[in-house]
């Protein structure tokens, strides 16, 4: 019997670069987060071809995004009134908080039932507890600008709470099957998942809120709930009521949840006393990110200047009120798990007593991928829903090279071929195609990760139970983007991932030295990314391809905003990290 407790603190405050408040950084959002992992491990062995492992673990995270701490502190100020290009003061106005607590037992078991039969099996249960809050700090011109916060009351978009429960439960059974010249593993899983959220009854009217617009009185206990013409400032009050008396809390339904059958199988045939083909099909699910179940469950869309028949675009009727607030946009705690099919066929063969080779090919069929539905509203107002509507799939072929350590060298390489193609790469594609007035794709593109060549290469020089040092070589070729020209009164078709960027080169290195000192064990390292400070470009602009450097500054004629043309055009959150060192040491006992 071995037990083991292991125990992972982190905590970290952070900035994220926004572009918008180069100048003025205080008034950007600070992040706070604070996790804390606990494992606790059972081992036992019941005989020399029986054992268990047990495991229970705990994971809670915590997670804030503010300007100030105290939402009411005097400092914070409306950013609208400082927008140019940059903005040259105020502050971002909203609090979040985060926080998820799963708690999950583990079981496997493994049998060596006969000289032909490994059996394996075992079951996985986890219960996550999450809550999540957001608010925004309202300055009104009647109160001097004075930091409020508006009611939790539905209808209010400037604050959602809410919680929720999910349990995932997973087991499975596998048997390695050993013949004299073949191996066959085969297995089937059973998966569950439980939302534990609710979905509208009505998707036309998820806000509970058809022909009417649900008002809260601030300062008041009531609701007034009114009816007319939305383009109009002057409504009829129908009624008011008592918050307390909900009625819309019965216009949903508990999510169902899903149950799904994973299949798989694997085969490795010897055909040589070095060389072995391979092959192996099976199905593989998963949950969508919570993100996606539960984004905006209080179902609230934005009241206000939304109506489709006022003669506005999409962006105006779903951006003008504040881009940070949910309302348009709507989780599904309906979605079913993600689905993904591979086949596999390669080949492994040994060339020489320390070089190895194995090719593989490959093909994944994606289903029941993440987008967006536009649904309109009974009194016309849009919003975006997650539903599973994608599909895509991916095709190549990889190989890999590896060189036992020889006279202390060793050295691998891999190289993969692909093609991942699909009809949208993005959960908000149907979202943002709909904001900017153009047509959805109805063929299939190259997905946002489709990097045709990747190529590693690593070389480790090894002194054992001295020092070694690794030298890791990445490269891959340039991702799709949409081409986009600049302004001119020329038609242009547009088609999504049409070019693409640059290719990205990677060097790192990982070096160590051992040393023990009075009994005490331990290791001084240090490990270097990207070397050589290479200027990767991650990301681009769509008129030339290129992060630094775009042909619209020829339409925005004299520069009037604070700052500097070239200080708007170069943006270093466009290229990859730069050089990143970090020494440490370790110790045992």
């Amino acid at each position: 019997i071995k037990l083991s407790y292991g125990v992972f603190w982190d905590n970290s405050n952070y900035r994220i670069y926004d572009q918008l408040f180069r100048f003025n950084p205080d008034g950007d959002y600070k992040h706070y987060k604070n996790a804390l992992t606990q494992i606790f491990t059972l081992n036992h062995t019941l005989s020399a071809t029986t054992f268990y492992t047990f495991k229970l673990s705990n994971m809670a995270t915590h997670y804030e995004r503010h300007v100030f701490d105290d939402p009411f502190n005097s400092g914070y100020v409306d950013v609208e009134a400082y927008k140019g290009r940059f903005y040259n003061g105020g502050t971002k106005l909203w609090h979040v908080s985060r926080s998820t607590a799963s708690y999950g037992g583990r079981f496997d078991l493994l049998s060596q039932i006969t000289n032909n039969h490994q059996v394996k099996t075992g079951f996985d249960i986890r219960k996550y507890k999450m809550t999540y809050k957001d608010f925004r700090v309202l300055l009104d011109r009647s109160t001097d600008y004075k930091p409020a916060i508006g009611a939790d009351v539905p209808g209010n978009i400037n604050y959602n709470n809410y919680k929720h429960r999910p349990l995932e439960v997973a087991v499975y059974i596998q048997d390695k099957i050993e013949f004299e010249d073949m191996i066959v593993n085969v297995g089937i899983r059973f998966d569950y998942f439980d939302p534990a959220g609710k979905v509208p009854t009505d998707t036309r009217d998820p806000d509970n809120a058809k022909y009417f617009w649900v008002n809260f009185i601030g300062g008041t206990d009531t609701l007034r709930i009114r009816e007319g013409d939305f383009n109009s400032s002057t409504m009829t009050v129908l009624r008011t009521v008592d918050i307390q008396d909900k009625p819309w809390e019965y216009k949903y339904k508990i999510a169902e949840p899903t149950q799904k059958i994973s299949p798989r199988i694997g085969i490795s045939y010897p055909i040589t006393d070095r060389g072995a083909i391979h092959f192996s099909y099976g199905h593989f699910f998963q949950t969508p990110p919570f993100q996606y179940l539960y984004f905006n469950s209080d179902f609230e869309v934005r009241s206000g200047p939304l109506n489709k028949n006022e003669g506005k675009g999409v962006f105006d009727r779903i951006f003008s009120i504040d881009p940070e607030a949910e309302g348009n946009k709507m989780g599904n705690a309906e979605l079913k798990p993600q689905q993904t099919v591979i086949y596999e066929l390669g080949l492994q063969q040994q060339i020489s007593d320390d070089i190895g080779i194995d090719i593989t090919g490959f093909y994944k069929d994606m289903r029941n991928l993440l987008g967006t539905e536009i649904i309109e509203m009974y009194d016309t107002r849009l919003y975006a829903r997650y539903i599973n509507r994608d599909y895509g799939n991916i095709r190549g072929v990889t190989f890999a090279l590896n060189q036992r350590s020889s006279r202390n060298i060793s050295v691998s390489l891999d190289y993969t071929f692909q093609i991942a193609e699909g009809n949208a790469s993005d959960p908000n594609d149907a979202f943002l195609d709909e904001i900017s007035g153009r047509e959805s794709e109805i063929r299939v593109v190259p997905l946002d990760w489709d990097q045709t060549h990747t190529l590693n290469v690593n070389l480790m020089v090894t002194i054992p139970g001295n020092w070694g040092l690794s030298i890791l070589g990445k490269f891959g070729s340039g991702l799709p983007y949409t081409f986009e020209p600049p302004q001119t009164g020329a038609q242009f078709t547009r088609f999504e991932n049409n070019e693409r960027k640059p290719a990205n080169i990677t060097i790192d290195l990982n070096a160590h030295k051992k040393f023990n000192i009075g009994g005490i064990r331990g290791s001084l390292f240090m490990k270097v990314y990207n070397l050589f400070d290479r200027r990767n470009e991650i990301a681009v602009y769509n008129d030339t391809g290129r992060a630094g450097y775009t042909v619209r500054t020829q339409y925005w004629g004299e520069w009037v905003d604070i700052g500097s043309e070239s200080q708007w055009v170069n943006r270093p959150h466009m290229f990859s990290q730069p050089r990143r060192v970090i020494l440490g040491f370790s110790l045992g006992f």
